[in-house]
């Protein structure tokens, strides 16, 4: 059952991407990190497992996080703690090694798109307030792939965006 849920999530095992050892004790300090901070932060799902077997496209190893429970909202700090958990599989290499590698892209990528929804679509945002930068509807008239209302606000409000986002991802890189 483990075998098929690490499958389905992380991609098939790859036999023939055979890690030499320093990136195998480097992807452990990563995976090890995730879990560590998941255990610390309250609220965190619970880790399953640990793997650093080669999986799918890019996954080098992976900590499989599952919920005790089905969820349909969740509140800010638990958002945080997501991203916290996110960030630290890079911050214990940093710890470990000294310097950042190239192993955390997906894990960025995932801690950047749950800052940005915080804060575009959330209105979780201590600057901007209670409001909401996404729209879902489509314009039916013009062709332009863009929803009314997006980048219907200034590029001071871009750049307060992008701000946020930053500093919510160093606040929780910290955490």
């Amino acid at each position: 059952m483990q075998e098929a849920v690490a499958r389905v999530i992380a991609g098939l095992e790859k036999k023939n991407r055979v890690l030499n050892k320093e990136e195998k004790e480097r992807v452990a300090h990563h995976e090890v990190g995730h879990a560590l901070v998941a255990l610390a932060l309250p609220g965190a799902d619970t880790v399953q497992k640990i793997s650093i077997i080669p999986r799918g496209v890019a996954v080098l190893g992976c900590t499989l996080q599952l919920p005790t429970e089905d969820r349909f909202l969740m509140t800010r700090s638990e958002l945080e703690n997501r991203i916290a958990v996110l960030f630290g599989g890079c911050v214990a290499r940093e710890l470990v090694y000294g310097e950042i590698s190239t192993g955390a892209r997906d894990d960025l990528l995932k801690a950047t798109t749950i800052a940005k929804s915080m804060i575009k679509a959330y209105g979780m945002s201590e600057r901007l307030g209670r409001v909401s930068f996404e729209h879902d509807q489509q314009l039916l008239f013009l062709p332009t792939g863009r929803g009314i209302g997006e980048g219907d606000y200034s590029e001071t409000t871009v750049r307060e965006i992008d701000a946020e986002v930053r500093r919510l991802s160093r606040r929780n890189m910290n955490a």
